[in-house]
């Protein structure tokens, strides 16, 4: 059964950069499947409600135009779910004034958003899901 990996974010273009460097990082393994979901209420569908998908990681983004809280509600939520509790959850923020908030909504770590796609951060993400082989050795 392959690991599957989510990421929430509601820019579209970023999104898209961003699942191209998941991508690049997985590239070895073949089980892995990355998908992407551009707003809360699509990603709690994939989350909690459709019992069939069996995510390993969720990447949040925190910040959404209208609420930061949105993010911050959707791990909240996820948290509360029984069956989802060994899902390893990653948030992520321009701002770091939510990585607090995040940490205590159930996140198990918080990362610049610039830094985790686009920085040395995204090296750290295998270190989250360990069902999923490392896909680079010699990090």
């Amino acid at each position: 059964m392959p690991k599957k990996i989510l990421l929430v974010e509601y820019d579209i273009e970023f999104a898209r950069d961003a699942i191209e460097k998941l991508k690049e990082l997985y590239k070895n393994c073949k089980d892995v499947q990355i998908q992407a979901a551009i707003n809360p209420k699509c990603a709690l569908n994939l989350l909690i409600k459709n019992h069939n998908e069996n995510y390993s990681l969720a990447l949040i983004g925190i910040y959404y135009p209208k609420a930061a809280e949105y993010g911050i509600d959707m791990i909240k939520r996820i948290r509360m779910t029984r069956d989802k509790k060994n899902l390893a959850i990653i948030a992520y923020s321009a701002f770091p004034i939510h990585k607090e908030s995040a940490l205590n909504a159930g996140a198990d770590d918080f990362f610049d958003k610039q830094d985790l796609f686009f920085g040395s951060d995204i090296n750290k993400i295998p270190n989250y899901v360990p069902q999923i082989i490392n896909p680079n050795p010699q990090i």
